[in-house]
């Protein structure tokens, strides 16, 4: 009896999630906001440009480059550091574009634009 109270309570719940879900998507679409997924990724991916740039001083001996700019992968034993910095960032690098990537070593406003721009093309969608 108390599972079908529960399905029963969860119901509603669910609805105002969905409606809530759907009307803050709309905001952010109509205001031409990133999300935090969003924001994050791209916070990830400047930094990981800067340590690819040496512009931070930043252990990067394990970053192996490969054509079109693509960084190796580190191989991972665990989800904790298959989620961590360098394996996700990396990830997020090779999924963007090259022109993305190859902005000049000393202008990071230019990848920073480049970013806005790919994010700005998802947001239309």
């Amino acid at each position: 009896m108390i599972f079908l109270r529960d399905r029963l309570t969860r119901k509603p719940q669910l609805k105002i999630f969905l409606y809530i879900l759907i009307v803050v998507t709309n905001m952010l679409r109509e205001l031409k906001w990133s999300t935090l997924e969003q924001r994050r990724n791209q916070a990830s991916l400047t930094i990981l440009h800067k340590i690819h740039n040496k512009q931070v001083n930043v252990d990067h001996s394990h970053l192996t480059t490969t054509r079109n700019l693509k960084f190796l992968i580190p191989h991972s034993k665990t989800k904790h550091h298959m989620n961590s910095f360098f394996p996700r960032a990396i990830r997020l690098w090779n999924e963007r574009p090259t022109e993305i990537k190859d902005a000049p070593t000393v202008h990071v406003p230019a990848f920073a634009s480049g970013l806005n721009k790919f994010y700005a093309f998802l947001l239309m969608f």
